[in-house]
């Protein structure tokens, strides 16, 4: 069928933190990147299998909905034509079209953010998910400063280093 993702992206949810998911993504090489923001991606590509499951289930609730899992992902995979690739998963995947994939998601990718430039040395806070019950007042960036000890690159991403916590985004931090 496929093969095993070079990289894992999640939101910071505790059944991806689990001890024995961790092992496995450790045992078969995967790079597990979990965002205090949301997997907008993932979320797209949940809500787009929730529906099509969904219309396929209608009013037969005599069926279990684990049926309905293999043929949509072939009809995903085969048939879907994504609006930012311009192509079918499965043709996507396709060597010989990965300049025309890699060309279509430049052209819709939303560039208007600018950040400022980090260096080790520099002190940064760091974004924390909005628990329920937070005022709208109340910021969404650590109280603390976290001093930025190492930049690592790895699959055409930065990784900013702090103390104490896991490789964070860039996204993930604000400059002081």
């Amino acid at each position: 069928m496929g093969q095993s993702p070079k990289v894992l992206y999640s939101d910071n949810e505790t059944s991806m933190s689990s001890k024995s998911l961790q092992k496995y993504l450790e045992d078969n090489d995967i790079l597990h990147i979990a965002t205090r923001g949301s997997a907008a991606v993932a979320e797209v590509s949940i809500k787009t299998f929730k529906n099509m499951l969904y219309k396929r289930i209608g009013d037969d609730k005599n069926k279990q909905w684990t049926e309905f899992v293999y043929p949509i992902l072939l009809t995903y995979n085969n048939k879907l034509v994504h609006s930012s690739s311009k192509m079918t998963p499965a043709n996507a995947r396709k060597k010989e079209n990965s300049l025309d994939v890699k060309l279509n998601l430049e052209a819709t990718a939303k560039h208007g953010r600018k950040y400022k430039e980090i260096k080790v040395g520099d002190f940064v806070k760091i974004f924390k998910k909005k628990k329920k019950g937070m005022k709208a007042q109340q910021s969404y960036w650590s109280e603390d400063k976290h001093e930025i000890i190492s930049i690592e690159e790895s699959l055409g991403m930065k990784f900013y280093k702090v103390a104490n916590e896991r490789p964070l985004l860039r996204h993930e931090i604000l400059k002081i």
